[in-house]
């Protein structure tokens, strides 16, 4: 699942990024959800690479000193950051329906990036230090389908008349609770 685009971007000189910490902003109960996190960019080559990292108390530590990200010179780079979601189940370590997810990239801790000439400043999209963040995404189990009721040329009359059905799936022994959805 998506949760970050992180753009670096190069003024007057290019740069390498060596090292990336992406933290789990939420609550610390919601860190069951969160099987590992990957993380997809180009290299000075210009091939995709992707890394993936299981987090240590919310928080994972990308370390790419073999393959670093390039940002050219006056150019823009992009880093996708995808969580890897734990099965929605009862036990404790599984991801649990309404868990909030948010992530984002730390310049204080973690972090490396290197200019590739001497005396040369950086920044991320214009953030020389800080968190830059992402949305509060929620895990969710089931969908409702919807179907259309089949009874044909009925008068509708005062008082209740069913015009759909729905109906929710869930694995079984798991609490289903239905939300108004507008």
């Amino acid at each position: 699942v998506p949760v970050l685009n992180l753009r670096f971007s190069a003024i007057n000189v290019p740069f390498k990024v060596y090292r990336l910490r992406i933290v789990q902003a939420e609550n610390p109960d919601y860190r069951r959800s969160v099987h590992s996190l990957t993380i997809a960019y180009h290299n000075q080559a210009g091939q995709e690479v992707t890394a993936t990292q299981a987090p240590r108390n919310g928080y994972a530590d990308f370390n790419i000193m073999a393959n670093p990200l390039y940002v050219g010179q006056d150019e823009a780079a992009l880093v996708n950051v995808y969580v890897n979601l734990r099965v929605i189940g009862p036990q404790d370590n599984q991801a649990k329906t309404g868990d909030q997810l948010r992530f984002f990239l730390s310049t204080n801790q973690g972090f490396l990036a290197m200019a590739m000439r001497q005396q040369a400043r950086w920044y991320i999209s214009g953030v020389s230090h800080g968190e830059i963040g992402g949305n509060i995404m929620v895990v969710r189990g089931t969908v409702p389908t919807f179907a259309a009721d089949l009874q044909n040329n009925v008068d509708l009359a005062n008082g209740q008349v069913e015009l759909y059905r729905f109906r929710v799936s869930a694995s079984e022994g798991t609490n289903l609770a239905l939300k108004k959805l507008f």
